[in-house]
Protein backbone atom coordinates (compact mmCIF):
# COMPACT_ATOMS: atom_id res chain seq x y z
CA UNK A 1 0.00 0.00 0.00
CA UNK A 2 1.23 3.59 -1.05
CA UNK A 3 0.11 6.96 -0.33
CA UNK A 4 -0.43 8.93 -4.09
CA UNK A 5 0.64 12.53 -4.02
CA UNK A 6 -3.13 13.10 -3.56
CA UNK A 7 -3.29 11.84 -0.29
CA UNK A 8 -5.17 8.69 -0.93
CA UNK A 9 -3.77 5.25 -0.13
CA UNK A 10 -3.31 3.27 -3.66
CA UNK A 11 -3.15 -0.50 -3.41
CA UNK A 12 -0.21 -2.13 -5.83
CA UNK A 13 0.58 -5.55 -6.96
CA UNK A 14 4.16 -6.06 -7.32
CA UNK A 15 5.93 -8.62 -9.37
CA UNK A 16 9.59 -8.94 -9.33
CA UNK A 17 11.51 -11.74 -11.08
CA UNK A 18 15.47 -12.21 -10.84
CA UNK A 19 17.66 -12.37 -13.93
CA UNK A 20 20.21 -14.25 -14.38
CA UNK A 21 23.16 -14.56 -17.10
CA UNK A 22 24.72 -18.04 -18.37
CA UNK A 23 27.02 -19.19 -14.83
CA UNK A 24 23.59 -17.99 -13.14
CA UNK A 25 24.91 -15.41 -11.23
CA UNK A 26 22.17 -12.31 -10.66
CA UNK A 27 22.29 -9.35 -13.23
CA UNK A 28 19.02 -7.20 -12.62
CA UNK A 29 15.53 -7.50 -10.94
CA UNK A 30 12.63 -6.66 -13.81
CA UNK A 31 9.37 -6.22 -12.29
CA UNK A 32 6.37 -4.65 -12.70
CA UNK A 33 3.40 -2.72 -10.89
CA UNK A 34 -0.68 -2.92 -11.08
CA UNK A 35 -2.42 -0.55 -9.78
CA UNK A 36 -5.43 -3.09 -7.50
CA UNK A 37 -6.65 0.00 -5.70
CA UNK A 38 -10.20 -0.77 -7.22
CA UNK A 39 -10.37 -4.39 -6.83
CA UNK A 40 -9.33 -3.31 -2.53
CA UNK A 41 -11.93 -1.29 -2.33
CA UNK A 42 -14.50 -3.94 -4.09
CA UNK A 43 -13.33 -6.75 -1.67
CA UNK A 44 -13.97 -4.01 1.11
CA UNK A 45 -17.10 -3.53 0.38
CA UNK A 46 -17.95 -7.11 -0.29
CA UNK A 47 -16.68 -8.00 3.18
CA UNK A 48 -18.73 -5.11 4.52
CA UNK A 49 -22.35 -6.71 2.96
CA UNK A 50 -21.34 -9.95 4.11
CA UNK A 51 -20.77 -8.51 7.74
CA UNK A 52 -24.21 -7.35 7.73
CA UNK A 53 -25.79 -9.87 6.08
CA UNK A 54 -24.15 -12.48 8.85
CA UNK A 55 -25.49 -9.81 11.46
CA UNK A 56 -29.47 -9.96 10.10
CA UNK A 57 -29.36 -13.28 9.66
CA UNK A 58 -27.49 -14.04 13.26
CA UNK A 59 -30.33 -11.99 14.96
CA UNK A 60 -33.10 -12.48 13.06
CA UNK A 61 -35.97 -13.63 15.27
CA UNK A 62 -37.10 -16.22 13.10
CA UNK A 63 -35.54 -19.45 11.72
CA UNK A 64 -33.49 -18.74 8.56
CA UNK A 65 -31.13 -21.46 6.55
CA UNK A 66 -29.44 -21.77 3.76
CA UNK A 67 -29.23 -24.92 1.82
CA UNK A 68 -26.81 -26.09 -1.14
CA UNK A 69 -27.53 -27.64 -4.39
CA UNK A 70 -27.03 -31.27 -2.79
CA UNK A 71 -29.39 -30.08 0.04
CA UNK A 72 -26.80 -29.72 2.47
CA UNK A 73 -27.14 -27.03 5.35
CA UNK A 74 -24.64 -24.54 4.63
CA UNK A 75 -26.29 -22.00 7.24
CA UNK A 76 -28.87 -21.85 9.92
CA UNK A 77 -29.57 -19.41 12.45
CA UNK A 78 -30.21 -19.63 16.58
CA UNK A 79 -34.01 -19.65 16.04
CA UNK A 80 -33.89 -22.60 13.30
CA UNK A 81 -31.46 -24.69 15.32
CA UNK A 82 -34.01 -24.38 18.51
CA UNK A 83 -37.01 -24.82 16.37
CA UNK A 84 -35.09 -28.28 14.49
CA UNK A 85 -34.15 -29.09 18.11
CA UNK A 86 -31.05 -29.54 17.05
CA UNK A 87 -27.64 -27.08 17.39
CA UNK A 88 -26.35 -25.36 14.99
CA UNK A 89 -22.92 -26.68 14.18
CA UNK A 90 -24.68 -30.15 13.73
CA UNK A 91 -26.85 -28.70 11.05
CA UNK A 92 -23.86 -27.46 8.75
CA UNK A 93 -22.69 -30.18 5.84
CA UNK A 94 -25.62 -32.51 6.94
CA UNK A 95 -28.49 -33.11 4.26
CA UNK A 96 -32.11 -32.04 5.14
CA UNK A 97 -32.59 -36.42 5.56
CA UNK A 98 -29.68 -36.54 7.91
CA UNK A 99 -30.87 -33.66 10.19
CA UNK A 100 -35.01 -33.53 9.80
CA UNK A 101 -35.34 -37.30 8.82
CA UNK A 102 -39.48 -37.42 9.56
CA UNK A 103 -39.83 -33.70 7.76
CA UNK A 104 -37.03 -34.91 4.86
CA UNK A 105 -40.13 -36.38 1.95
CA UNK A 106 -41.76 -32.86 2.28
CA UNK A 107 -39.19 -30.78 2.22
CA UNK A 108 -36.70 -32.14 -0.17
CA UNK A 109 -39.13 -31.98 -2.90
CA UNK A 110 -39.83 -28.08 -2.40
CA UNK A 111 -36.06 -27.14 -2.50
CA UNK A 112 -35.90 -29.09 -5.75
CA UNK A 113 -38.53 -27.29 -7.35
CA UNK A 114 -37.24 -24.12 -6.29
CA UNK A 115 -33.50 -25.45 -7.58
CA UNK A 116 -34.93 -26.53 -11.12
CA UNK A 117 -37.57 -23.41 -11.72
CA UNK A 118 -35.85 -20.98 -9.79
CA UNK A 119 -38.53 -19.39 -8.61
CA UNK A 120 -40.08 -18.94 -4.88
CA UNK A 121 -41.80 -20.72 -3.08
CA UNK A 122 -44.12 -18.55 -0.57
CA UNK A 123 -46.02 -19.14 3.37
CA UNK A 124 -46.71 -22.56 2.89
CA UNK A 125 -47.76 -24.18 5.86
CA UNK A 126 -45.55 -27.75 6.70
CA UNK A 127 -46.59 -30.25 9.80
CA UNK A 128 -44.28 -32.56 11.17
CA UNK A 129 -42.15 -33.78 13.84
CA UNK A 130 -38.58 -32.55 15.06
CA UNK A 131 -35.65 -34.80 16.27
CA UNK A 132 -35.30 -32.30 19.08
CA UNK A 133 -39.35 -32.72 20.61
CA UNK A 134 -40.11 -36.93 18.66
CA UNK A 135 -43.66 -37.22 19.08
CA UNK A 136 -45.23 -33.79 19.08
CA UNK A 137 -46.51 -32.49 15.83
CA UNK A 138 -45.50 -28.77 15.18
CA UNK A 139 -46.66 -26.07 12.34
CA UNK A 140 -44.78 -23.65 10.82
CA UNK A 141 -45.24 -21.35 7.75
CA UNK A 142 -42.24 -21.55 5.21
CA UNK A 143 -40.91 -19.32 2.39
CA UNK A 144 -38.22 -20.65 0.10
CA UNK A 145 -36.58 -18.53 -2.58
CA UNK A 146 -33.40 -18.91 -4.94
CA UNK A 147 -30.19 -18.16 -4.81
CA UNK A 148 -28.28 -17.48 -7.90
CA UNK A 149 -24.64 -18.12 -8.82
CA UNK A 150 -22.60 -16.47 -10.86
CA UNK A 151 -24.05 -18.32 -13.62
CA UNK A 152 -27.57 -17.12 -12.98
CA UNK A 153 -28.64 -20.22 -12.19
CA UNK A 154 -30.18 -21.16 -8.72
CA UNK A 155 -27.06 -22.51 -6.28
CA UNK A 156 -28.64 -22.80 -3.04
CA UNK A 157 -32.06 -21.83 -1.70
CA UNK A 158 -33.05 -19.63 1.30
CA UNK A 159 -35.61 -20.37 3.98
CA UNK A 160 -37.37 -18.47 6.27
CA UNK A 161 -39.42 -20.59 9.05
CA UNK A 162 -42.01 -19.09 11.40
CA UNK A 163 -43.64 -21.47 14.75
CA UNK A 164 -47.30 -21.24 14.39
CA UNK A 165 -47.97 -24.31 16.16
CA UNK A 166 -49.48 -21.89 19.24
CA UNK A 167 -51.27 -20.32 16.92
CA UNK A 168 -52.91 -23.16 14.95
CA UNK A 169 -53.74 -24.57 18.69
CA UNK A 170 -55.86 -21.37 19.91
CA UNK A 171 -57.61 -21.78 16.42
CA UNK A 172 -58.54 -25.23 16.83
CA UNK A 173 -60.05 -24.24 20.16
CA UNK A 174 -62.15 -21.46 18.81
CA UNK A 175 -63.58 -23.82 15.88
CA UNK A 176 -64.22 -26.06 18.48
CA UNK A 177 -66.25 -23.73 21.06
CA UNK A 178 -67.91 -22.63 17.95
CA UNK A 179 -68.99 -25.71 16.81
CA UNK A 180 -70.17 -26.76 20.00
CA UNK A 181 -72.23 -23.35 20.35
CA UNK A 182 -73.89 -23.79 17.28
CA UNK A 183 -74.86 -27.49 17.90
CA UNK A 184 -76.25 -26.15 21.54
CA UNK A 185 -78.01 -23.28 19.27
CA UNK A 186 -79.65 -25.40 16.75
CA UNK A 187 -80.67 -28.72 18.21
CA UNK A 188 -81.27 -27.50 22.20
CA UNK A 189 -84.70 -28.12 23.35
CA UNK A 190 -84.67 -24.60 25.45
CA UNK A 191 -84.78 -21.36 24.77
CA UNK A 192 -81.49 -19.85 24.46
CA UNK A 193 -81.60 -16.24 24.50
CA UNK A 194 -79.38 -13.32 24.99
CA UNK A 195 -80.22 -9.93 26.56
CA UNK A 196 -78.53 -6.19 26.56
CA UNK A 197 -79.42 -3.94 29.74
CA UNK A 198 -80.34 -0.35 28.72
CA UNK A 199 -80.06 1.12 31.85
CA UNK A 200 -84.40 1.02 32.11
CA UNK A 201 -86.44 -1.48 34.16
Amino acid sequence: RFLHKDGTYRWIYDQVRLVKDGDGNPIECVGYWVDISDRKALERELALREARLNAFFNSAPIGLKIVDDQLRFVQVNEPLALINGVSVQDHIGKSVSEVLPKLASILEPLYRQVLTTGESLLNLEVSGEVPGRPGIVHDWVVSYFPILGNNGHPESVGAVVVEITEQKRVELELRLVTERLQYLLTYSPAIIYSCKSSGDY
